[in-house]
């Protein structure tokens, strides 16, 4: 469903991308991996055209969106949802207003339907009766899943998460990780995750490729994973600071 072909992206002297190539299936959920600062959210990002690639393509369903013109491009964005790191959302809207965002944007829906999409999302993420409370009002658990009802307003094919569980307790990231497989069974969603968390990734993938350096260094299933004998790989599974991974 989408081929990203030898991508990359710096920022001024920080080479962060450096020739990313990967094919994320239609229906799957591919979890990436690797430690903080190796450009998994900036691929996220990029995926979704908030930062352009310096070089490469970035094809989705048999078209090079990175050559595509504006409109394509708008078509192309409606058929994501982005979970953001951290929730994002807006302090000084609602929960309603915060999940009707893109909906008021983006789709000409009278106020009755708007409201109906917003507590059904809400629901589908176990939160009823909140569409009046503010982001300051809710715990962190519940802002995430705030922020994935949003992100599945639009009826989106494909969902991106940067970093899902980070920021909660092990009970509640665990809840998310339920909830993004419930997510995937009941909208037929294509999920793109990135974490460090490997009891998030082990659960929540088809397969999980692994990026270090800018760029991928191994694929396969969570099985495979786990039997990997590369070193890069089997140091970071492992959580070990004895290995080839620089301690920088």
């Amino acid at each position: 469903m989408i081929r990203i072909v030898n991508l990359y992206k710096s920022f001024g002297s920080n080479h962060v991308l450096r020739g990313v190539d990967l094919e994320i299936r239609k229906g799957e959920t591919m979890v990436i991996i690797g430690r903080s600062g190796e450009g998994k959210s900036v691929l996220l990002k990029t995926i979704v055209k908030l930062l352009e690639p310096d070089h490469g393509e970035i094809w989705f369903g048999g078209k090079n969106i990175t050559a595509a013109g504006e409109k394509e491009k708008e078509a192309y964005l409606r058929r994501f949802g982005v979970l953001f790191q951290g929730a994002a959302l807006f302090d000084s809207l609602s929960v309603e207003e915060n999940v009707s965002f893109g909906l008021r944007r983006m789709k000409n829906l009278p106020e009755k339907e708007i409201a109906r999409i917003v507590r059904e999302r809400l629901a589908m993420v176990g939160l009823r009766d909140i569409e009046g409370k503010y982001p300051s009002e809710l715990s962190g658990g519940m802002k995430k899943r705030v922020a994935l009802a949003r992100a599945i307003a639009m009826d989106p094919e494909v969902i991106l998460y940067d970093e899902p569980t980070t920021g909660v307790d092990p009970i509640m990231a665990d809840a998310i990780n339920d909830l993004i497989l419930d997510m995937k069974k009941k909208l037929s969603l294509t999920s793109v995750a990135v974490t460090h968390d490997m009891v998030s990734a082990y659960k929540i993938a088809d397969r999980m490729a692994m990026l270090h350096e800018g760029r991928i260094v191994g694929m396969g299933t969570p099985a495979q994973i786990k039997k990997s004998r590369n070193p890069l790989i089997r140091q970071f599974i492992s959580g070990s600071a004895q290995g080839p991974i620089r301690l920088v």
